[in-house]
């Protein structure tokens, strides 16, 4: 959004995966896929699938993910996505096919941006993440011997 109190972040799209389980590099652990975790009854949804062409293409085209930035910035979207107008992403993104290679088609950003955090489904702009630690056990080393 383009409110509030850090300007600085002002039509940044935060997307990528920062938060991380750290251990001691011995440490034996089986990461956990979140979408795994859900039920049908949870409250928790991971990003749609079905939108992730349209958020990579969002968040790996310069050119695009500009031009989403200055539409943010300059009709001061707030924080309530369904609120914000994406009509002239739309249109640009209906307009300029060329510069959406590689299957980038998006119909409909408004639909996309609503996937990402926070929104009614994840509070938090920090998306879960999950592992299993075994305490007190270690990674087996592999030792290979000289010939």
């Amino acid at each position: 959004h383009a409110q509030g109190g850090q300007p600085k972040k002002f039509g940044e799209l935060f997307y990528d995966t920062i938060d991380k389980i750290i251990v001691p590099a011995d440490t034996e652990v089986q990461p956990i896929a979140v979408n795994t975790l859900l039920s049908s009854t949870s409250v928790l949804r991971v990003f749609p699938a079905k939108n992730s062409a349209g958020i990579n293409q969002l968040r790996n085209n310069p050119f695009v993910r500009k031009f989403l930035k200055d539409v943010c910035v300059d009709e001061k979207w707030g924080p309530e996505m369904r609120n914000n107008s994406t009509k002239k992403m739309d249109h640009f993104c209906k307009t300029n096919k060329r510069f959406l290679g590689g299957g980038g088609k998006i119909n409909n950003v408004k639909e996309i941006l609503l996937g990402l955090y926070p929104n009614e489904h994840m509070p938090s702009d920090h998306p879960p993440v999950a592992a299993t630690v075994f305490i007190n056990a270690k990674k087996a080393t592999s030792k290979r011997g000289n010939s």
